[in-house]
């Protein structure tokens, strides 16, 4: 299952995003 540090980079991009939701964060992701 190779999709857990994906799910693991969603997952920190959605705790980011609430915390401070300034920049869309996927643009760091990708």
């Amino acid at each position: 299952f190779q999709n857990v540090v994906g799910l693991g980079l969603y997952v920190l991009q959605l705790s980011l995003f609430a915390v401070f939701p300034s920049k869309p964060l996927a643009e760091k992701v990708e």
